[in-house]
């Protein structure tokens, strides 16, 4: 392998697999993270919320769900033949039968405990939940519903919380400011309970891409498996200072799932949850972040682009990458 652009990418990608087994590692220490419940419950929240808005602003495809309760002591043919009714009406995408004698007592489906209470206060057994494609069909559907034989009542379910999810091109103005602080909130709980989390990953990527190169002749150990070297620019003989490997730990491209980062993303992780709230968190961690990675990705082009093979990181910690040569001195 001699080309360095290729064995210098092999061995960020060794190295990179090798840290993130280590942090995982460290992730499962409980007493290294005493927030961790908190943490799995706000990041919970935090993308429920967070899909149920997305789903909300699709404009792909808006269901919209009907509860159609049937007169008491029908017999088999005739819910059969009402289903077939039912499935004929324009925009009715999908039927489904629910019996109360099915409903478990310690159901959590809210709309099976709709049904349940309506069927129950009504002395009715037998119910469809009928989902229609287009909402603004939904008066003209549930006409043709009531006219059918056998139907007591045909009503539109509504889930409360739901309800308070609107899509964001419907919202207004404080509406939406209303919607950006409470996401606002909810992630920054899940950086703030993340905060040992985001420690380690600093702990890890600095350690490992100081020391270790530090006291193995400027190689990490993706390095040494491709035979590369990180020296000094200004005199290749002389010892790379601590100072510049720690730079060159803290600026470099990191892949963060499939985007771009540093350790300053990390630093920033834990430093804004603990200053802002809110919309303004959001605003101020989306602006730096989206910084940082341009930079990290302007790095990982320079890299792999100029001749020299050197990046911003390379330039700030003043290295180069080179072929390792086994009975070189050491430096």
């Amino acid at each position: 392998m001699n080309n360095i652009k290729l064995r210098r990418f092999t061995a960020y990608c060794l190295d990179l697999l090798l840290i993130t087994l280590i942090a995982a590692g460290l992730f499962q220490i409980k007493f290294l993270h005493p927030k961790a419940e908190e943490y799995d419950k706000a990041y919970t929240e935090y993308t429920e919320y967070v899909d149920k808005v997305n789903a909300a602003d699709s404009d792909a495809k808006k269901e919209t769900t009907l509860i159609t309760y049937l007169s008491a002591d029908l017999e088999e043919d005739q819910v059969d033949a009402l289903e077939k009714d039912l499935n004929k009406i324009d925009n009715v995408s999908d039927v489904k039968f629910v019996s109360l004698d099915d409903i478990e007592e310690d159901e959590e489906d809210k709309i099976l405990l709709n049904i349940k209470s309506y069927l129950e206060e009504n002395e009715l057994t037998n119910a469809y939940i009928v989902t229609i494609d287009d909402d603004k069909t939904k008066d003209d559907v549930i006409k043709n519903i009531k006219k059918i034989e056998n139907v007591n009542d045909a009503i539109e379910y509504k889930d409360e919380e739901a309800e308070e999810i609107k899509s964001i091109s419907d919202m207004n103005k404080e509406e939406k400011k209303a919607y950006l602080e409470k996401a606002g909130n909810l992630l920054r709980d899940v950086d703030y309970n993340g905060i040992s989390y985001n420690l380690c990953w600093i702990i890890v990527i600095i350690l490992y891409f100081t020391l270790f190169p530090y006291f193995n002749k400027g190689m990490t150990i993706g390095k040494r498996i491709v035979k590369l070297q990180m020296v000094r620019i200004d005199d290749k003989n002389k010892k790379v200072a601590l100072w510049q490997y720690f730079i060159k730990a803290v600026s470099c491209p990191i892949f963060q799932t499939l985007s771009l980062s540093n350790c300053f993303t990390y630093i920033v992780l834990i430093i804004t949850p603990l200053l802002f709230k809110g919309s303004t968190f959001a605003y101020v961690t989306m602006f730096v972040n989206l910084a940082i990675s341009f930079v990290c990705y302007a790095d990982f082009f320079m890299m792999a682009c100029r001749q020299d093979n050197q990046g911003i990181s390379d330039k700030l910690a003043k290295v180069e990458m080179i072929d390792y040569v086994r009975d070189q001195k050491d430096n």
